[in-house]
């Protein structure tokens, strides 16, 4: 019946393509370009950091646009110059960034990315939505997204990424559910039938007193007719560590490594265009970056990053995601369908040593096996741009999640119990969880004046949940099933005023939801007070900003202020189970409020000489008491630095007539920061701390030489702090990655 839906939804979308009328509002690159549009003068190298606001196309809004003619707080971030300053994932996007943090995520694929201090601390259901081009690689359900232990964060490489688009702030009418804080929209490049090019680029690595690691990439386009091309790439990664585990005194244990492919295939025929990707993605580490700390000073307990188990603590992530993006552009309007697939798969080995509790020389081991199966299609329509314009659409996903998680008792070194021990069987735990979301969705933007227009959105959603759970063994048995269903409606409103042609003023009003879902205690948990499931939380947000370009747009900047309202925020909570012990599910829990301002300055002022700044202040906290948390009116949010900034400054001298150099500086600050609420389990602050980043490079002719060293003052600052499920409920954290010397060479053909 579900993939009778999807069937009909396509169907649909077939039958408009063959006989509807629009003109192009295509949510990849510009059209017949790979590249956007350069705004500085012609003999500039462009800032790496820099969006030139007059000319660059950001698809954000679902249709092609201007940077500066975008209603809303928009960084972006070209891949080229991630690659330049030596970055690999999504982590290091946090640098060029201000007021995007990622909690907890030390280990490439793990995370959640928090935007604008929109956070309720460790819980693992998404509040930002991750998205490459139009396939959303975020989960729209609570459940389906959580995986024992840790929160996934989908992590591409930036081999033939254009550019990263974050977007600040509620996108729910766009973009749907789980996009509270915001949006991260990874942009690839176009398959271009017009000429074959190629990119080839290897490097190395080496942390100081860690370990060393390389990288290497291919990228080509291949033309296959004047209508048709291939665009392929290909990377291999081998991540070095810097985390030692002491008990089997195992060097740099957190060592990884990731690969992946992706492959596009467009055909265009007239105004009919479709891009057919698959997408492959593998990622493994050899131990959890987890570092001990010292209550309550947050010391490394071994004086210097390390911990401490017998349980080797392997992590393994898989991407597959195939999609089918699909436009047609008639004389009013432009027809676009999207349908993909893509399946998250994961597998951990975890201490859970906390189950064996006083049970001497006895530890648990958690395997950890979980997939998540998701098929999604939208089908829209955009008019051309006119005094009049609008777009609609129609969202539907179906996703299917299992997990069957095994806690065995092990002995001090790590193995495994034999059957006959009584710890042997601790627990097993079967989970099975469906989520189906239906949308319809649209927006109208009327241009009352040349320079004055107002838009308004509105996304209809309603979803479905059916999980149960079956668990059995030592600790517990549970037969679990609570099906529930919701709905929820957003709404978005501008006004944009352009008194020039290069500064945009704008208000923006914008809501954002994350759906609800079922918990998995047991009945007689329930009639103990447990809840059964817990309900979507809302967020509004208001706003004002400007944006523009100054002296022949060699200055472009953009300020922007905001005030959030934040309801029945959804949290972690430990309740008491009928029968002793205890269990942690979700509640709502309180409301929030977040203050804001936003600035970004970037300069230019010769054709060698570019620097910025980015900064933010973000005043998030908890405004009605919610002791089940431990959190009282006046907290902060957990993981919401008030401060955040980020300074660069790049010159790019020309060394002879065919030999340009670079050198250049990032210099990257974090407030303070509360890992947790004020009384709970994690009530510390973490220090602020600031890092310096140094890069130089030569080009010449097709070649590019980059050398970077990331992290230079080497701080050893906390990033993260949490009390584990080791034997005796340890407290740890995350640390920066110590200082890393980085070099790389790429070729183009």
């Amino acid at each position: 019946m579900n993939h009778g839906k999807l069937g009909l939804l396509s169907a649909a979308a077939t039958t408009a393509l063959m006989w509807g009328q629009v003109a192009h509002a295509q949510t990849q690159a510009p059209a017949k370009t790979s590249e956007a549009p350069s705004a500085a003068p012609a003999q500039s190298s462009p800032p790496a950091d820099a969006p030139e606001y007059g000319d660059i196309v950001v698809t954000a809004q679902k249709r092609e646009q201007k940077l500066q003619d975008v209603p809303s707080s928009i960084s972006v971030v070209s891949a080229a110059a991630l690659e330049e300053k030596g970055a690999t994932g999504l982590a290091d996007l946090t640098k060029s960034v201000s007021g995007l943090q990622i909690i907890g995520g030390a280990t490439p694929g793990t995370g959640k990315p928090t935007i604008r201090g929109i956070s309720s601390g460790t819980d693992r259901v998404a509040l930002v939505g991750i998205y490459l081009d139009d396939v959303p690689f975020t989960s729209g359900s609570p459940r389906t997204s959580a995986v024992v232990g840790r929160a996934l964060a989908f992590d591409p490489a930036f081999a033939d990424i254009e550019r990263i688009e974050v977007l600040k702030g509620p996108q729910s009418t766009l973009y749907g559910a789980s996009t509270v804080g915001g949006l991260i929209k990874y942009v690839s490049k176009r398959p271009d039938p017009t000429q074959f090019e190629g990119s080839a680029r290897v490097g190395a690595s080496m942390i100081d007193g860690g370990g060393g690691g390389f990288n290497t990439r291919l990228s080509v386009n291949v033309p296959l007719t004047s209508n048709m091309a291939i665009r392929a790439s290909a990377f291999y990664r081998e991540d070095p560590g810097y985390v030692t585990e002491v008990s089997r005194s195992e060097q740099d244990a957190n060592r990884g490594t990731a690969k992946g492919l992706r492959a596009s295939l467009l055909f265009e025929s007239g105004d009919f265009e479709n891009i057919l990707t698959g997408f492959i993605q593998d990622i493994r580490t050899r131990e959890t970056s987890d570092v001990f700390l010292t209550k309550p000073t947050l010391d490394f307990l071994y004086g210097e990053p390390a911990f401490s188990s017998p349980i080797r603590q392997s992590q393994h992530y898989k991407y597959h995601s195939i999609s089918n993006t699909s436009t047609l552009k008639l004389p009013f309007a432009t027809i676009t369908n999207v349908a993909s697939y893509n399946g998250v798969f994961s597998t951990q080995l975890a201490d859970y040593s906390v189950l064996t509790g006083a049970a001497a020389n006895r530890y648990a081991q958690a395997y950890e096996p979980n997939s998540n199966k998701r098929l999604s299609d939208e089908f829209r329509v955009a008019s051309t741009p006119g005094q009049f314009e609008w777009l609609a659409g129609l969202w539907y996903t179906r996703e299917k999640f299992r997990s069957f998680n095994v806690f065995r008792g092990t002995d001090q070194t790590g193995t495994v119990l034999p059957t006959t021990d009584p710890l042997y069987n601790l627990y097993n735990l079967n989970n099975l969880a469906t989520f189906q979301e239906w949308a319809v969705f649209g927006n109208a933007t009327y241009h009352l004046t040349p320079e004055l227009e107002a838009t308004v959105g509105v996304r209809y959603s309603k979803d479905t949940h059916d999980f149960s759970a079956v668990g059995f063994g030592v600790i517990s048995n549970t037969v679990a099933s609570f099906p529930t269903r919701d709905s929820s409606v957003d709404y978005l409103a501008t006004v944009t005023f352009k008194p020039t042609s290069t500064m945009t003023l704008y208000l923006r009003a914008a809501s954002g939801f994350r759906p609800g879902g079922p918990n998995n205690f047991v009945q007689s948990s329930i009639a103990a007070g447990a809840p059964p499931s817990f309900k979507a939380d809302k967020l509004w947000n208001y706003e004002a900003g400007i944006k523009g370009s100054l002296f022949d747009r060699r200055l472009s900047y953009e300020v922007a202020v905001y005030h959030m309202d934040w309801t029945d925020i959804q949290v972690n909570q430990t309740f008491p189970l009928a029968g002793g012990g205890s269990d942690s599910g979700v509640a709502n829990a309180g409301k929030a409020k977040s203050d804001g301002a936003e600035m970004s300055i970037t300069a230019q002022p010769t054709d060698q000489v570019s620097f910025g700044v980015n900064a933010s202040y973000n005043n998030a906290r908890i405004t009605v008491n919610a002791p089940k948390v431990g959190a009282v009116a006046g907290n902060p949010l957990p993981y919401a630095p008030k401060f955040s900034s980020n300074v660069f400054a790049d010159f790019r001298p020309h060394i002879t007539d065919s030999i340009d150099g670079l050198l250049g500086a990032t210099y990257t600050f974090r407030g303070d920061q509360k890992a947790g609420f004020q009384n709970a389990s994690t009530p510390y602050t973490l220090p602020s701390y600031g890092t310096l980043d140094l890069r130089a490079g030569l080009k010449w002719d097709r070649y590019r030489l980059d050398f970077t060293v990331d992290n230079v003052t080497n701080s050893d600052a906390l990033t993260y702090v949490n009390v584990l499920n080791y034997k005796g409920g340890p407290l740890a954290g995350y640390t920066l990655r110590p200082r890393t010397y980085g070099m790389a060479l790429e070729v183009k053909f």
